[in-house]
């Protein structure tokens, strides 16, 4: 896969300068054909090489331009999949969800604590699974709490996939 994604600025700048010395190519023949060879011959040869050298320098422009966004996606593509594993290794659960509370991550702590599989939970609704009791604060007003400071810290008590009740 890493070669794939090294030669894809490449090809992709190969292909568009034979696409583009053809073009030259052929539309010029056209010309010569259509006017008297004498007369057009240094205008067609003139053309044909500010056309190549055109084609060739934005063929370059596209290359590197392409080789850098890949290099960019790949360093990012690295930091995500890096962050994915701390968030995969912390010893606490790490459950994250939409707007309407379906489930998008359950980490290893998540199912240790809960005791179901991220492969039983992932596109879910969160309150299939565990059920929250509010003990000191309403829900509504945590909710609120967490949309407006983008998070809430207290203790609510919570259930595991067999039925016990534990406070988080």
């Amino acid at each position: 896969m890493k070669s794939s994604n090294n030669t894809t600025p490449l090809r992709t700048a190969s292909i568009y300068a034979v696409f583009g010395f053809l073009w030259i190519l052929f539309s010029d023949i056209l010309v010569e054909i259509n006017n008297s060879p004498a007369a057009t011959y240094s205008h067609i040869t003139t053309q044909t090489l500010k056309g190549w050298l055109f084609v060739f320098a934005s063929a370059n422009l596209i290359y590197f331009l392409l080789r850098r966004d890949m290099k960019t996606l790949q360093a990012q593509q690295k930091q995500i999949l890096y962050q994915a594993g701390l968030v995969e290794d912390v010893s606490d659960a790490v459950i994250s969800s939409d707007m309407q509370f379906h489930i998008l991550s359950w980490n290893a702590a998540a199912e240790h604590l809960y005791g179901w599989k991220a492969s039983e939970v992932l596109g879910h609704r969160l309150a299939e699974f565990v059920q929250t009791e509010y003990i000191n604060t309403p829900r509504e007003e945590i909710l609120q709490t967490a949309m407006r400071q983008g998070r809430w810290m207290g203790q609510v008590s919570q259930n595991h996939k067999d039925g016990r009740r534990f406070f988080v």
